[in-house]
């Protein structure tokens, strides 16, 4: 910005020749950078989304079902009445049931509740070690080191478990027997469940369970129902965000930083994926998306004198804010 950008009657003079407009009180530089002088450039690929594709992605049927998406209450009272009876049948747990007490445990822990490794006591020996035999129920070890990935620091058996049924797993891969299993036990060791993405991982879970001879055809067509259902809700507001970022026309006057408006939406998603939590997603990727243009102004294409003056003019629009709540 030069002096001329300020209104006249607005300008005041300040030292080293840089001149203040009072009018929104920012710094402005004296003299515009030299022509010729060369700017960096990162060649960032340009965005590969169509944004008029994503603004025509359909609601289809599935918008009208209405399905309600959050089941937390229901899941929670079901623990609850589950937390009070965890230890009662722990003297008639077989290692055919290790799957059971492994699920319960994982549940339980996965949604907050105090549960102590106690829960296995029938599947370890007298030194506190797991017995040899479960290592004959597949099926059991893949439960049990899916809850050993919610082990709080302190609970070594829970760690030994972990380690020891790692290789376990990866050698029954190598059973023909155990085939049902294998792209299961595969996918649970390259990443833990709960650090996973949950959109990605629910679509991943609708395939395999449905291909599995013993799955619940009920239970597979309401996940399939809920699953476009939030999808629906999605496009919806990415068709919002590319709209608004569309409107900004920051990608076309700042051609030098990224375009990725898209990769932000889809960032936001894995953090809170709920359909109730859209102003929380139209939220994040707008600051996502800013966050990534100001990242490029800054290490690649601004000049130093131009950062700083960029940097002060942020710093009091950001105390004005304060000033007026």
């Amino acid at each position: 910005m030069s002096k001329s950008d300020c209104p006249p009657q607005r300008q005041t003079k300040a030292p080293n020749g840089i001149s203040r407009c009072l009018s929104c009180n920012i710094c402005c530089g004296g003299s515009s950078p030299s022509p010729a002088e060369k700017r960096r450039m990162a060649n960032y690929r340009p965005s590969s989304w169509d944004y008029n594709m994503l603004q025509s992605l359909g609601t289809g049927d599935e918008s009208r079902l209405g399905l309600k998406h959050n089941f937390q209450d229901d899941i929670i009272s079901a623990l609850n009445r589950i937390l009070p009876h965890q230890y009662l049948s722990c003297e008639n747990d077989t290692v055919e049931s290790l799957h059971f007490v492994a699920l319960k445990f994982r549940l339980l822990r996965q949604h907050g509740f105090d549960v102590s490794t106690g829960l296995f006591e029938n599947f370890m020996d007298e030194n506190g070690k797991f017995k040899a035999k479960i290592s004959e129920d597949v099926r059991g070890m893949l439960s049990l080191y899916e809850a050993s990935q919610l082990g709080l620091e302190g609970e070594i058996v829970l760690d030994e478990a972990k380690a020891s049924l790692a290789p376990h797993l990866t050698h029954a891969l190598k059973l023909p027997a155990v085939q049902p299993l294998a792209e299961r036990i595969t996918h649970a060791l390259e990443v833990p469940f709960h650090r996973r993405m949950r959109r990605l991982e629910q679509r991943w879970t609708i395939e395999t369970y449905g291909a599995g001879s013993d799955s619940n055809q009920t239970l597979l067509q309401l996940a399939k129902l809920d699953f476009n259902s939030v999808q629906s809700v999605h496009q919806e507001e990415l068709r919002y965000l590319t709209r608004w970022w569309i409107g900004l026309r920051l990608s076309d006057k700042l051609s030098f930083a990224r375009d990725r408006l898209m990769e932000s939406f889809f960032w936001s998603v894995g953090m809170v994926p709920e359909p109730e939590y859209g102003r929380s997603r139209k939220a994040l990727t707008k600051v996502a998306s800013f966050v990534t243009v100001l990242d490029d102004v800054f290490d690649v294409y601004g000049t130093l004198d131009e950062l700083e003056l960029f940097t002060l003019a942020v710093e009091r629009c950001v105390n004005i804010c304060y000033i007026s709540f």
